[in-house]
């Protein structure tokens, strides 16, 4: 559900039909109510290039799985790669939240990167317009 969730990535990687819950609390619809598939930017993107029918398919009930990355800016996490690949330090920036939260621990953000361990927290950002609240 979360790679489905414009709220939580900058970049979808999961294209999903059904309901996916919202920030309110509201859980999602059970899986039997849901239609996952891979997004256009995984299938023509990061699986561009793999040949079909590597493995042989099997009908089995299915998978759930979870994830907790930080959505990254693509053309920076590119410049990265692109950067590593020449022999070069790599330079990645934090995390590129779509909620447009500012970051109030960014001294661990290093340490998280090479580690793959630690937490981000963010504050969000709000207006009160006329008795309204706006995030």
């Amino acid at each position: 559900m979360r790679l489905a969730q414009d709220r939580v990535m900058h970049y979808l990687l999961i294209d999903f039909h059904g309901n996916l819950g919202n920030q309110a609390g509201d859980g999602p619809a059970s899986s039997r109510y849901t239609e996952p598939r891979l997004s256009k930017l995984i299938e023509e993107g990061m699986l561009q290039g793999l040949k079909k029918n590597n493995v042989d398919f099997i009908p089995n009930y299915g998978v759930a799985m979870a994830c907790s990355w930080a959505p990254n800016n693509l053309s920076e996490v590119a410049t990265s790669i692109n950067q590593y690949l020449a022999g070069e330090e790599p330079i990645l920036m934090g995390p590129d939240f779509p909620s447009g939260g500012i970051i109030i621990n960014s001294k661990g953000i290093l340490m998280i990167m090479k580690t793959g361990h630690g937490s981000v927290k963010i504050r969000s950002k709000y207006e009160i317009d006329k008795q309204k609240l706006y995030l």
